[in-house]
Parts: C-alpha cells; structure tokens; sequence
C-alpha cells in the first residue's frame, strides 16, 4: 500500500466482523468457567442463562458430554447464529433506507 491511500472495508468483511464480538465473547466465558474451580455445575449456569432458550436443547446432551464441550461449542454456535441474524436485520435496513 502506498501512502495517502485507503482501504475500505467491504461488505462482506464488515458482516465477519461484525458477527464475531458474541460468539468470541462466548467462547471466552466458556474457557473461564472450565478453568475457575466450582462446586458442581454451578459454575455453568451463567452460561446456560446467558444461552437461554438454546441451553434448555442443550441440557441432555451435557449428560454425554462434558459441559465445556456442550456450551463452547453448541452454545457459541448459537451466539454466531443469533449475530448473523442481527447483522443481517441491520444489512436490510440499510439497504431498504439507501433506497428511499
């Protein structure tokens, strides 16, 4: 790049980065909980509330497998899904605006 020149961020980069804080957000609550010793799964329930209605799915499967695996995968793929949905929404109103 030379100086004095721009770059600007395209679209799709601006929908990846701005699908990414919650999830990533997520992720790292999770790897903060697996690691801060509790008593029982206490330590999980901000977690599950924070992934609410998502977690109430999410409950059988924690008897299967542990909950970091349950929660920081499943729980952070719902974060993503509910960002993209919210980046979408936003991507449409400015569409719809830019029309008018």
């Amino acid at each position: 790049m030379t100086a004095g020149t721009t770059t600007a961020i395209t679209a799709k980069q601006w929908t990846l980065l701005a699908s990414l804080p919650l999830p990533v957000t997520h992720l790292f609550l999770c790897v903060a909980t697996q690691l801060t010793p509790s008593d029982g799964s206490w330590g999980w329930f901000l977690l599950f509330l924070s992934d609410f209605p998502f977690s109430v799915l999410l409950l059988p499967l924690v008897n299967v497998a542990p909950p970091a695996i349950v929660f920081g995968l499943f729980g952070t793929l719902w974060w993503y899904s509910i960002n993209r949905a919210g980046v979408a929404v936003v991507a449409a109103i400015r569409r719809r605006r830019a029309r008018a």
